[in-house]
């Protein structure tokens, strides 16, 4: 196929893109009636005329776009409401999570809710002075608005992908009365209250933060730290915990003698139940769908190809539900991935030394180089701001972090079991402290954040121009290069001009 002699042709991959380009495409005319239904026509034109032609790349490419443009579509429609602004309202709501409480002001997620006593679709967020608990029903006289869908909004993306489609703010809230909690959120309560009464308060925030990605009660400055010293992801549950998750659960189930294949579905059952634990973020369900992948690859004895599943991963998010494309989360989630997928094996093949501990510390620098060679991008585009010492405070903070997380999770599983066997995470207090102390150390450092943004346009081209240098275009190196260097001359104008 011609295409081959261009790139690495990989259907799946190729797919994946399509997917996005139709989102994008449905995204930015869906309110633009004639531009809207003139594009759906020319995609579904383009279907039956690569179909005729029986060109494979352009079938791929013409079919997942107009799918993309299709499930954009319904979820906009379904979704799309006008923004409506309240000064006054009733909210009533139950407290489903709690987002915010470490200090000043309290966040919290209300679902089943009702404004002046009328039931609205959607959760809402409230912000208020009072503690409240999961499970309390609620009434406010609130303030705040009914967000307008906008997949090009980063804030309201993110909302709109927790099903969070109102904002309030209060002054006080009325305890209506208590619910009983179900299963997942007793399970949920119970790992909080044990990981504060035995870890302490502020390290036992941070822990909640690394075993279940609830970071409600770690307080703003622990927060920043992370964020400037590049550790913020450790936060997010994904591909590290999930990893860590599966060599854990892998490791215990064939030291006990269980079967490898035994072994590997158990192993399917624990990553399950551990998204639903964390209510399947972006992060999760790519991690989870790529692991699912790699051990049924071993139970059947094929070849894992990390690309392939990334690129399954983010065509079932996003047939499912398209707005995640428009997710910073679901965004740096991929990116990181993706950067690993083209870049780690060569700059790890950069390093011919014999020394095994030397070896490995250069794998680990070459990972941290390749996942944020795309995060750099989307982290300046989103928040204005990117790390400067990631690379070191990832080299020495993941390993101590994955033996913290390890033996975290392994305690609190024993422990949901055993109650009184929480004793065991006192000692945990130590290394935490030591985590916290070292994000703070590196985020004190000077320069350790610089402030940079990034426009859409410019983030394109740059994400273009590091494919384009990427293992996957088999074009000479000479082209490569030059065209790569055009692209990051084009990114920089744009930076400057815009």
């Amino acid at each position: 196929m011609e295409c081959k002699k261009v790139a690495n042709y990989r259907p799946i991959t190729l797919s994946a893109i399509a997917v996005s380009i139709g989102i994008v495409l449905a995204g930015l005319t869906v309110k633009v009636g004639i531009a809207y239904f003139l594009l759906l026509a020319i995609l579904a034109v383009a279907v039956v005329v690569v179909t005729i032609l029986k060109r494979k790349a352009l079938i791929l490419i013409a079919l997942f776009a107009t799918l993309g443009f299709l499930s954009f579509s319904i979820t906009y429609f379904v979704r799309s409401e006008d923004a409506v602004y309240y000064d006054s309202a009733y909210l009533e709501g139950r407290i489903e999570q709690i987002s915010s409480k470490a200090e000043g002001r309290k966040r919290y997620v209300l679902e089943d809710i009702k404004l002046n006593g009328v039931e609205v679709g959607g959760k809402a967020q409230l912000t208020i002075n009072d503690d409240l608990e999961v499970g309390d029903v609620v009434g406010a006289l609130v303030c705040g608005s009914t967000n307008e869908y906008n997949p090009f909004d980063t804030y309201v993306a993110l909302q709109y992908g927790k099903n969070i489609r109102h904002v309030f703010n209060a002054t006080y809230a009325e305890k209506l009365y208590s619910t009983e909690l179900d299963l997942i959120e007793k399970i949920r309560v119970k790992i909080t209250d044990m990981l504060f009464e035995y870890v302490g308060e502020e390290e036992g925030a941070v822990a909640l933060g690394l075993v279940l990605g609830d970071t409600a009660y770690v307080n703003r400055f622990a927060k920043e730290d992370m964020r400037v010293s590049g550790l913020a992801h450790l936060f997010a549950v994904s591909g590290l915990h999930i990893g860590f998750m599966c060599g854990l659960v892998y490791g215990l189930f064939r030291l006990i003698k269980v079967s490898k294949r035994k072994s590997l579905v158990l192993v399917i059952a624990v990553l399950l139940f551990y998204g639903i634990i964390t209510a399947f973020p972006a992060g999760v369900v790519r991690a989870t769908i790529m692991a699912l992948c790699l051990l049924f690859s071993e139970i059947i004895e094929e070849r894992y190809d990390a690309l392939n599943t990334l690129s399954l991963a983010v065509i079932l998010m996003l047939l499912f539900n398209p707005s995640e494309l428009f997710n910073i989360s679901f965004l740096m989630s991929v990116g990181a991935v993706f950067g690993i997928a083209c870049f780690y094996r060569p700059l790890s093949n950069l390093c011919t030394c014999e020394n095994k501990i030397v070896k490995k510390g250069w794998d680990l620098i070459s990972v941290s180089v390749a996942a944020n060679s795309y995060i750099f991008a989307i982290s300046a585009y989103a928040f204005g701001t990117v790390s400067i010492y990631f690379v070191l405070s990832n080299l020495v903070a993941v390993p101590v972090a994955g033996v913290i997380y390890s033996v975290l999770v392994s305690v609190v599983l024993v422990t949901l079991i055993i109650p009184t066997l929480g004793i065991l995470l006192v000692p945990l207090k130590y290394p935490i402290g030591i985590l916290t102390a070292f994000s703070g150390l590196i985020a004190s450092l000077p320069s350790a954040s610089v402030e940079i943004t990034i426009p859409i346009v410019a983030g394109i081209t740059y994400a273009i121009a590091l494919m384009f240098i990427s293992k996957f275009n088999l074009m000479k190196n000479k082209i490569k290069i030059i065209v790569f260097c055009s692209l990051l001359v084009l990114t920089a104008l744009i930076i400057i001009i815009f």
